[in-house]
């Protein structure tokens, strides 16, 4: 057997060698377990704005620390319904400008709830001014979580609900 045998076997093993290593390296741990998110996690979305959202860039320290005292200890459903209408409030409005100095065919206003929000399409002006109306955590007991917290529901008067 001459070099050029030896060459294709340093070849075979040099290629064995590296698709071991790649399966490692893509195998590989980096030590740290992930887990599932803590509460703090789960918070922080609905209390850190989005980029466009009329709030900016707020502090979201007492957001999350309030977020966190509604969450803890409720099932999964109730905490998805409680983080689902959390989060920074306000509104926006953009215009099109179509008209240049003469004005605008079309105005957009948003209404924001955390980082999701509904918009509607109007003429020529802004109905609401853009404006951040701060954070708001919804409570367990607020009619639209109600049920899927395994709770009565409060009435605007502040009385809880239900059969008499």
């Amino acid at each position: 057997m001459g070099l050029a045998g030896n060459a294709g076997r340093v070849r075979a093993v040099v290629t064995l060698i590296t698709s071991a290593l790649v399966v490692l390296a893509c195998s590989h741990s980096n030590g740290g377990s992930s887990g599932p998110p803590t509460l703090e996690d789960q918070c922080r979305s609905p209390c850190t704005p989005t980029k466009g959202h009329p709030c900016g860039s707020p502090d979201h320290t007492e957001c999350v620390s309030t977020c966190v005292s509604h969450i803890e200890g409720r099932t999964d459903k109730c905490r998805q319904c409680i983080l689902g209408l959390s989060g920074w409030h306000g509104t926006t409005c953009s215009c099109d400008k179509a008209l240049g100095g003469f004005g605008n065919l079309t105005c957009t206003d948003c209404t924001w709830v955390g980082n999701g929000n509904g918009c509607s399409t109007n003429f020529a002006s802004c109905s609401t001014a853009s404006a951040c109306s701060g954070y708001v955590v919804i409570e367990a007991t607020d009619p639209a979580c109600a049920a899927d917290c395994d709770v009565a529901p409060l009435t605007e008067a502040g009385a809880e609900s239900g059969p008499d």
